[in-house]
């Protein structure tokens, strides 16, 4: 249920980027006078895009990972590095998490410019998107702990 919202939020952000795109497009070919609240909310939904996509690549393990050392153990090794980079993982996407919510009342009283609504509605984009991030890092990480064999 959760990755299902998770992947319709997603393609909102994709569908609601586009057409404030091509409607910015449309209507500057037309009128030669462009909207800006196209642009600003275009601006908005790609960086929900950006952090949202970040959590489902963080959710399917296809972040970037540097294998030569991971390629070359095995066994009880190769599971406690694989646990161990999962665990810093989610540490650090959590610290970022927790910085973009105290950043969150800050940047609330800030109004963007053309739509007038809240910063805070942007950068709620930053703990929520790591914050998922953190999760799908220490569901991971328990994949790790329960697999069998000493195989990551």
């Amino acid at each position: 249920m959760g990755v299902r919202v998770l992947h319709i939020a997603i393609i909102i952000c994709i569908a609601s980027t586009v057409c404030a795109v091509f409607g910015q497009v449309v209507l500057r070919y037309l009128t030669y006078q462009p909207v800006a609240w196209t642009e600003e909310f275009a601006r908005i939904a790609f960086i929900w895009l950006c952090l949202l996509g970040a959590g489902e690549g963080a959710r399917r393990g296809s972040h970037f990972l540097v294998g030569i050392l991971a390629s070359r153990l095995t066994g009880t090794a190769a599971k406690s590095l694989a646990l161990f980079l999962n665990l810093l993982q989610a540490m650090l996407y959590g610290i970022v998490a927790y910085a973009g919510m105290v950043v969150l009342p800050v940047v609330h009283q800030q109004l963007s410019v053309a739509l007038g609504l809240p910063m805070s509605i942007a950068y709620l984009a930053i703990p929520v998107g790591f914050g998922l991030m953190a999760f799908f890092s220490l569901v991971a990480a328990a994949r790790v702990v329960r697999s069998p064999g000493g195989q990551p």
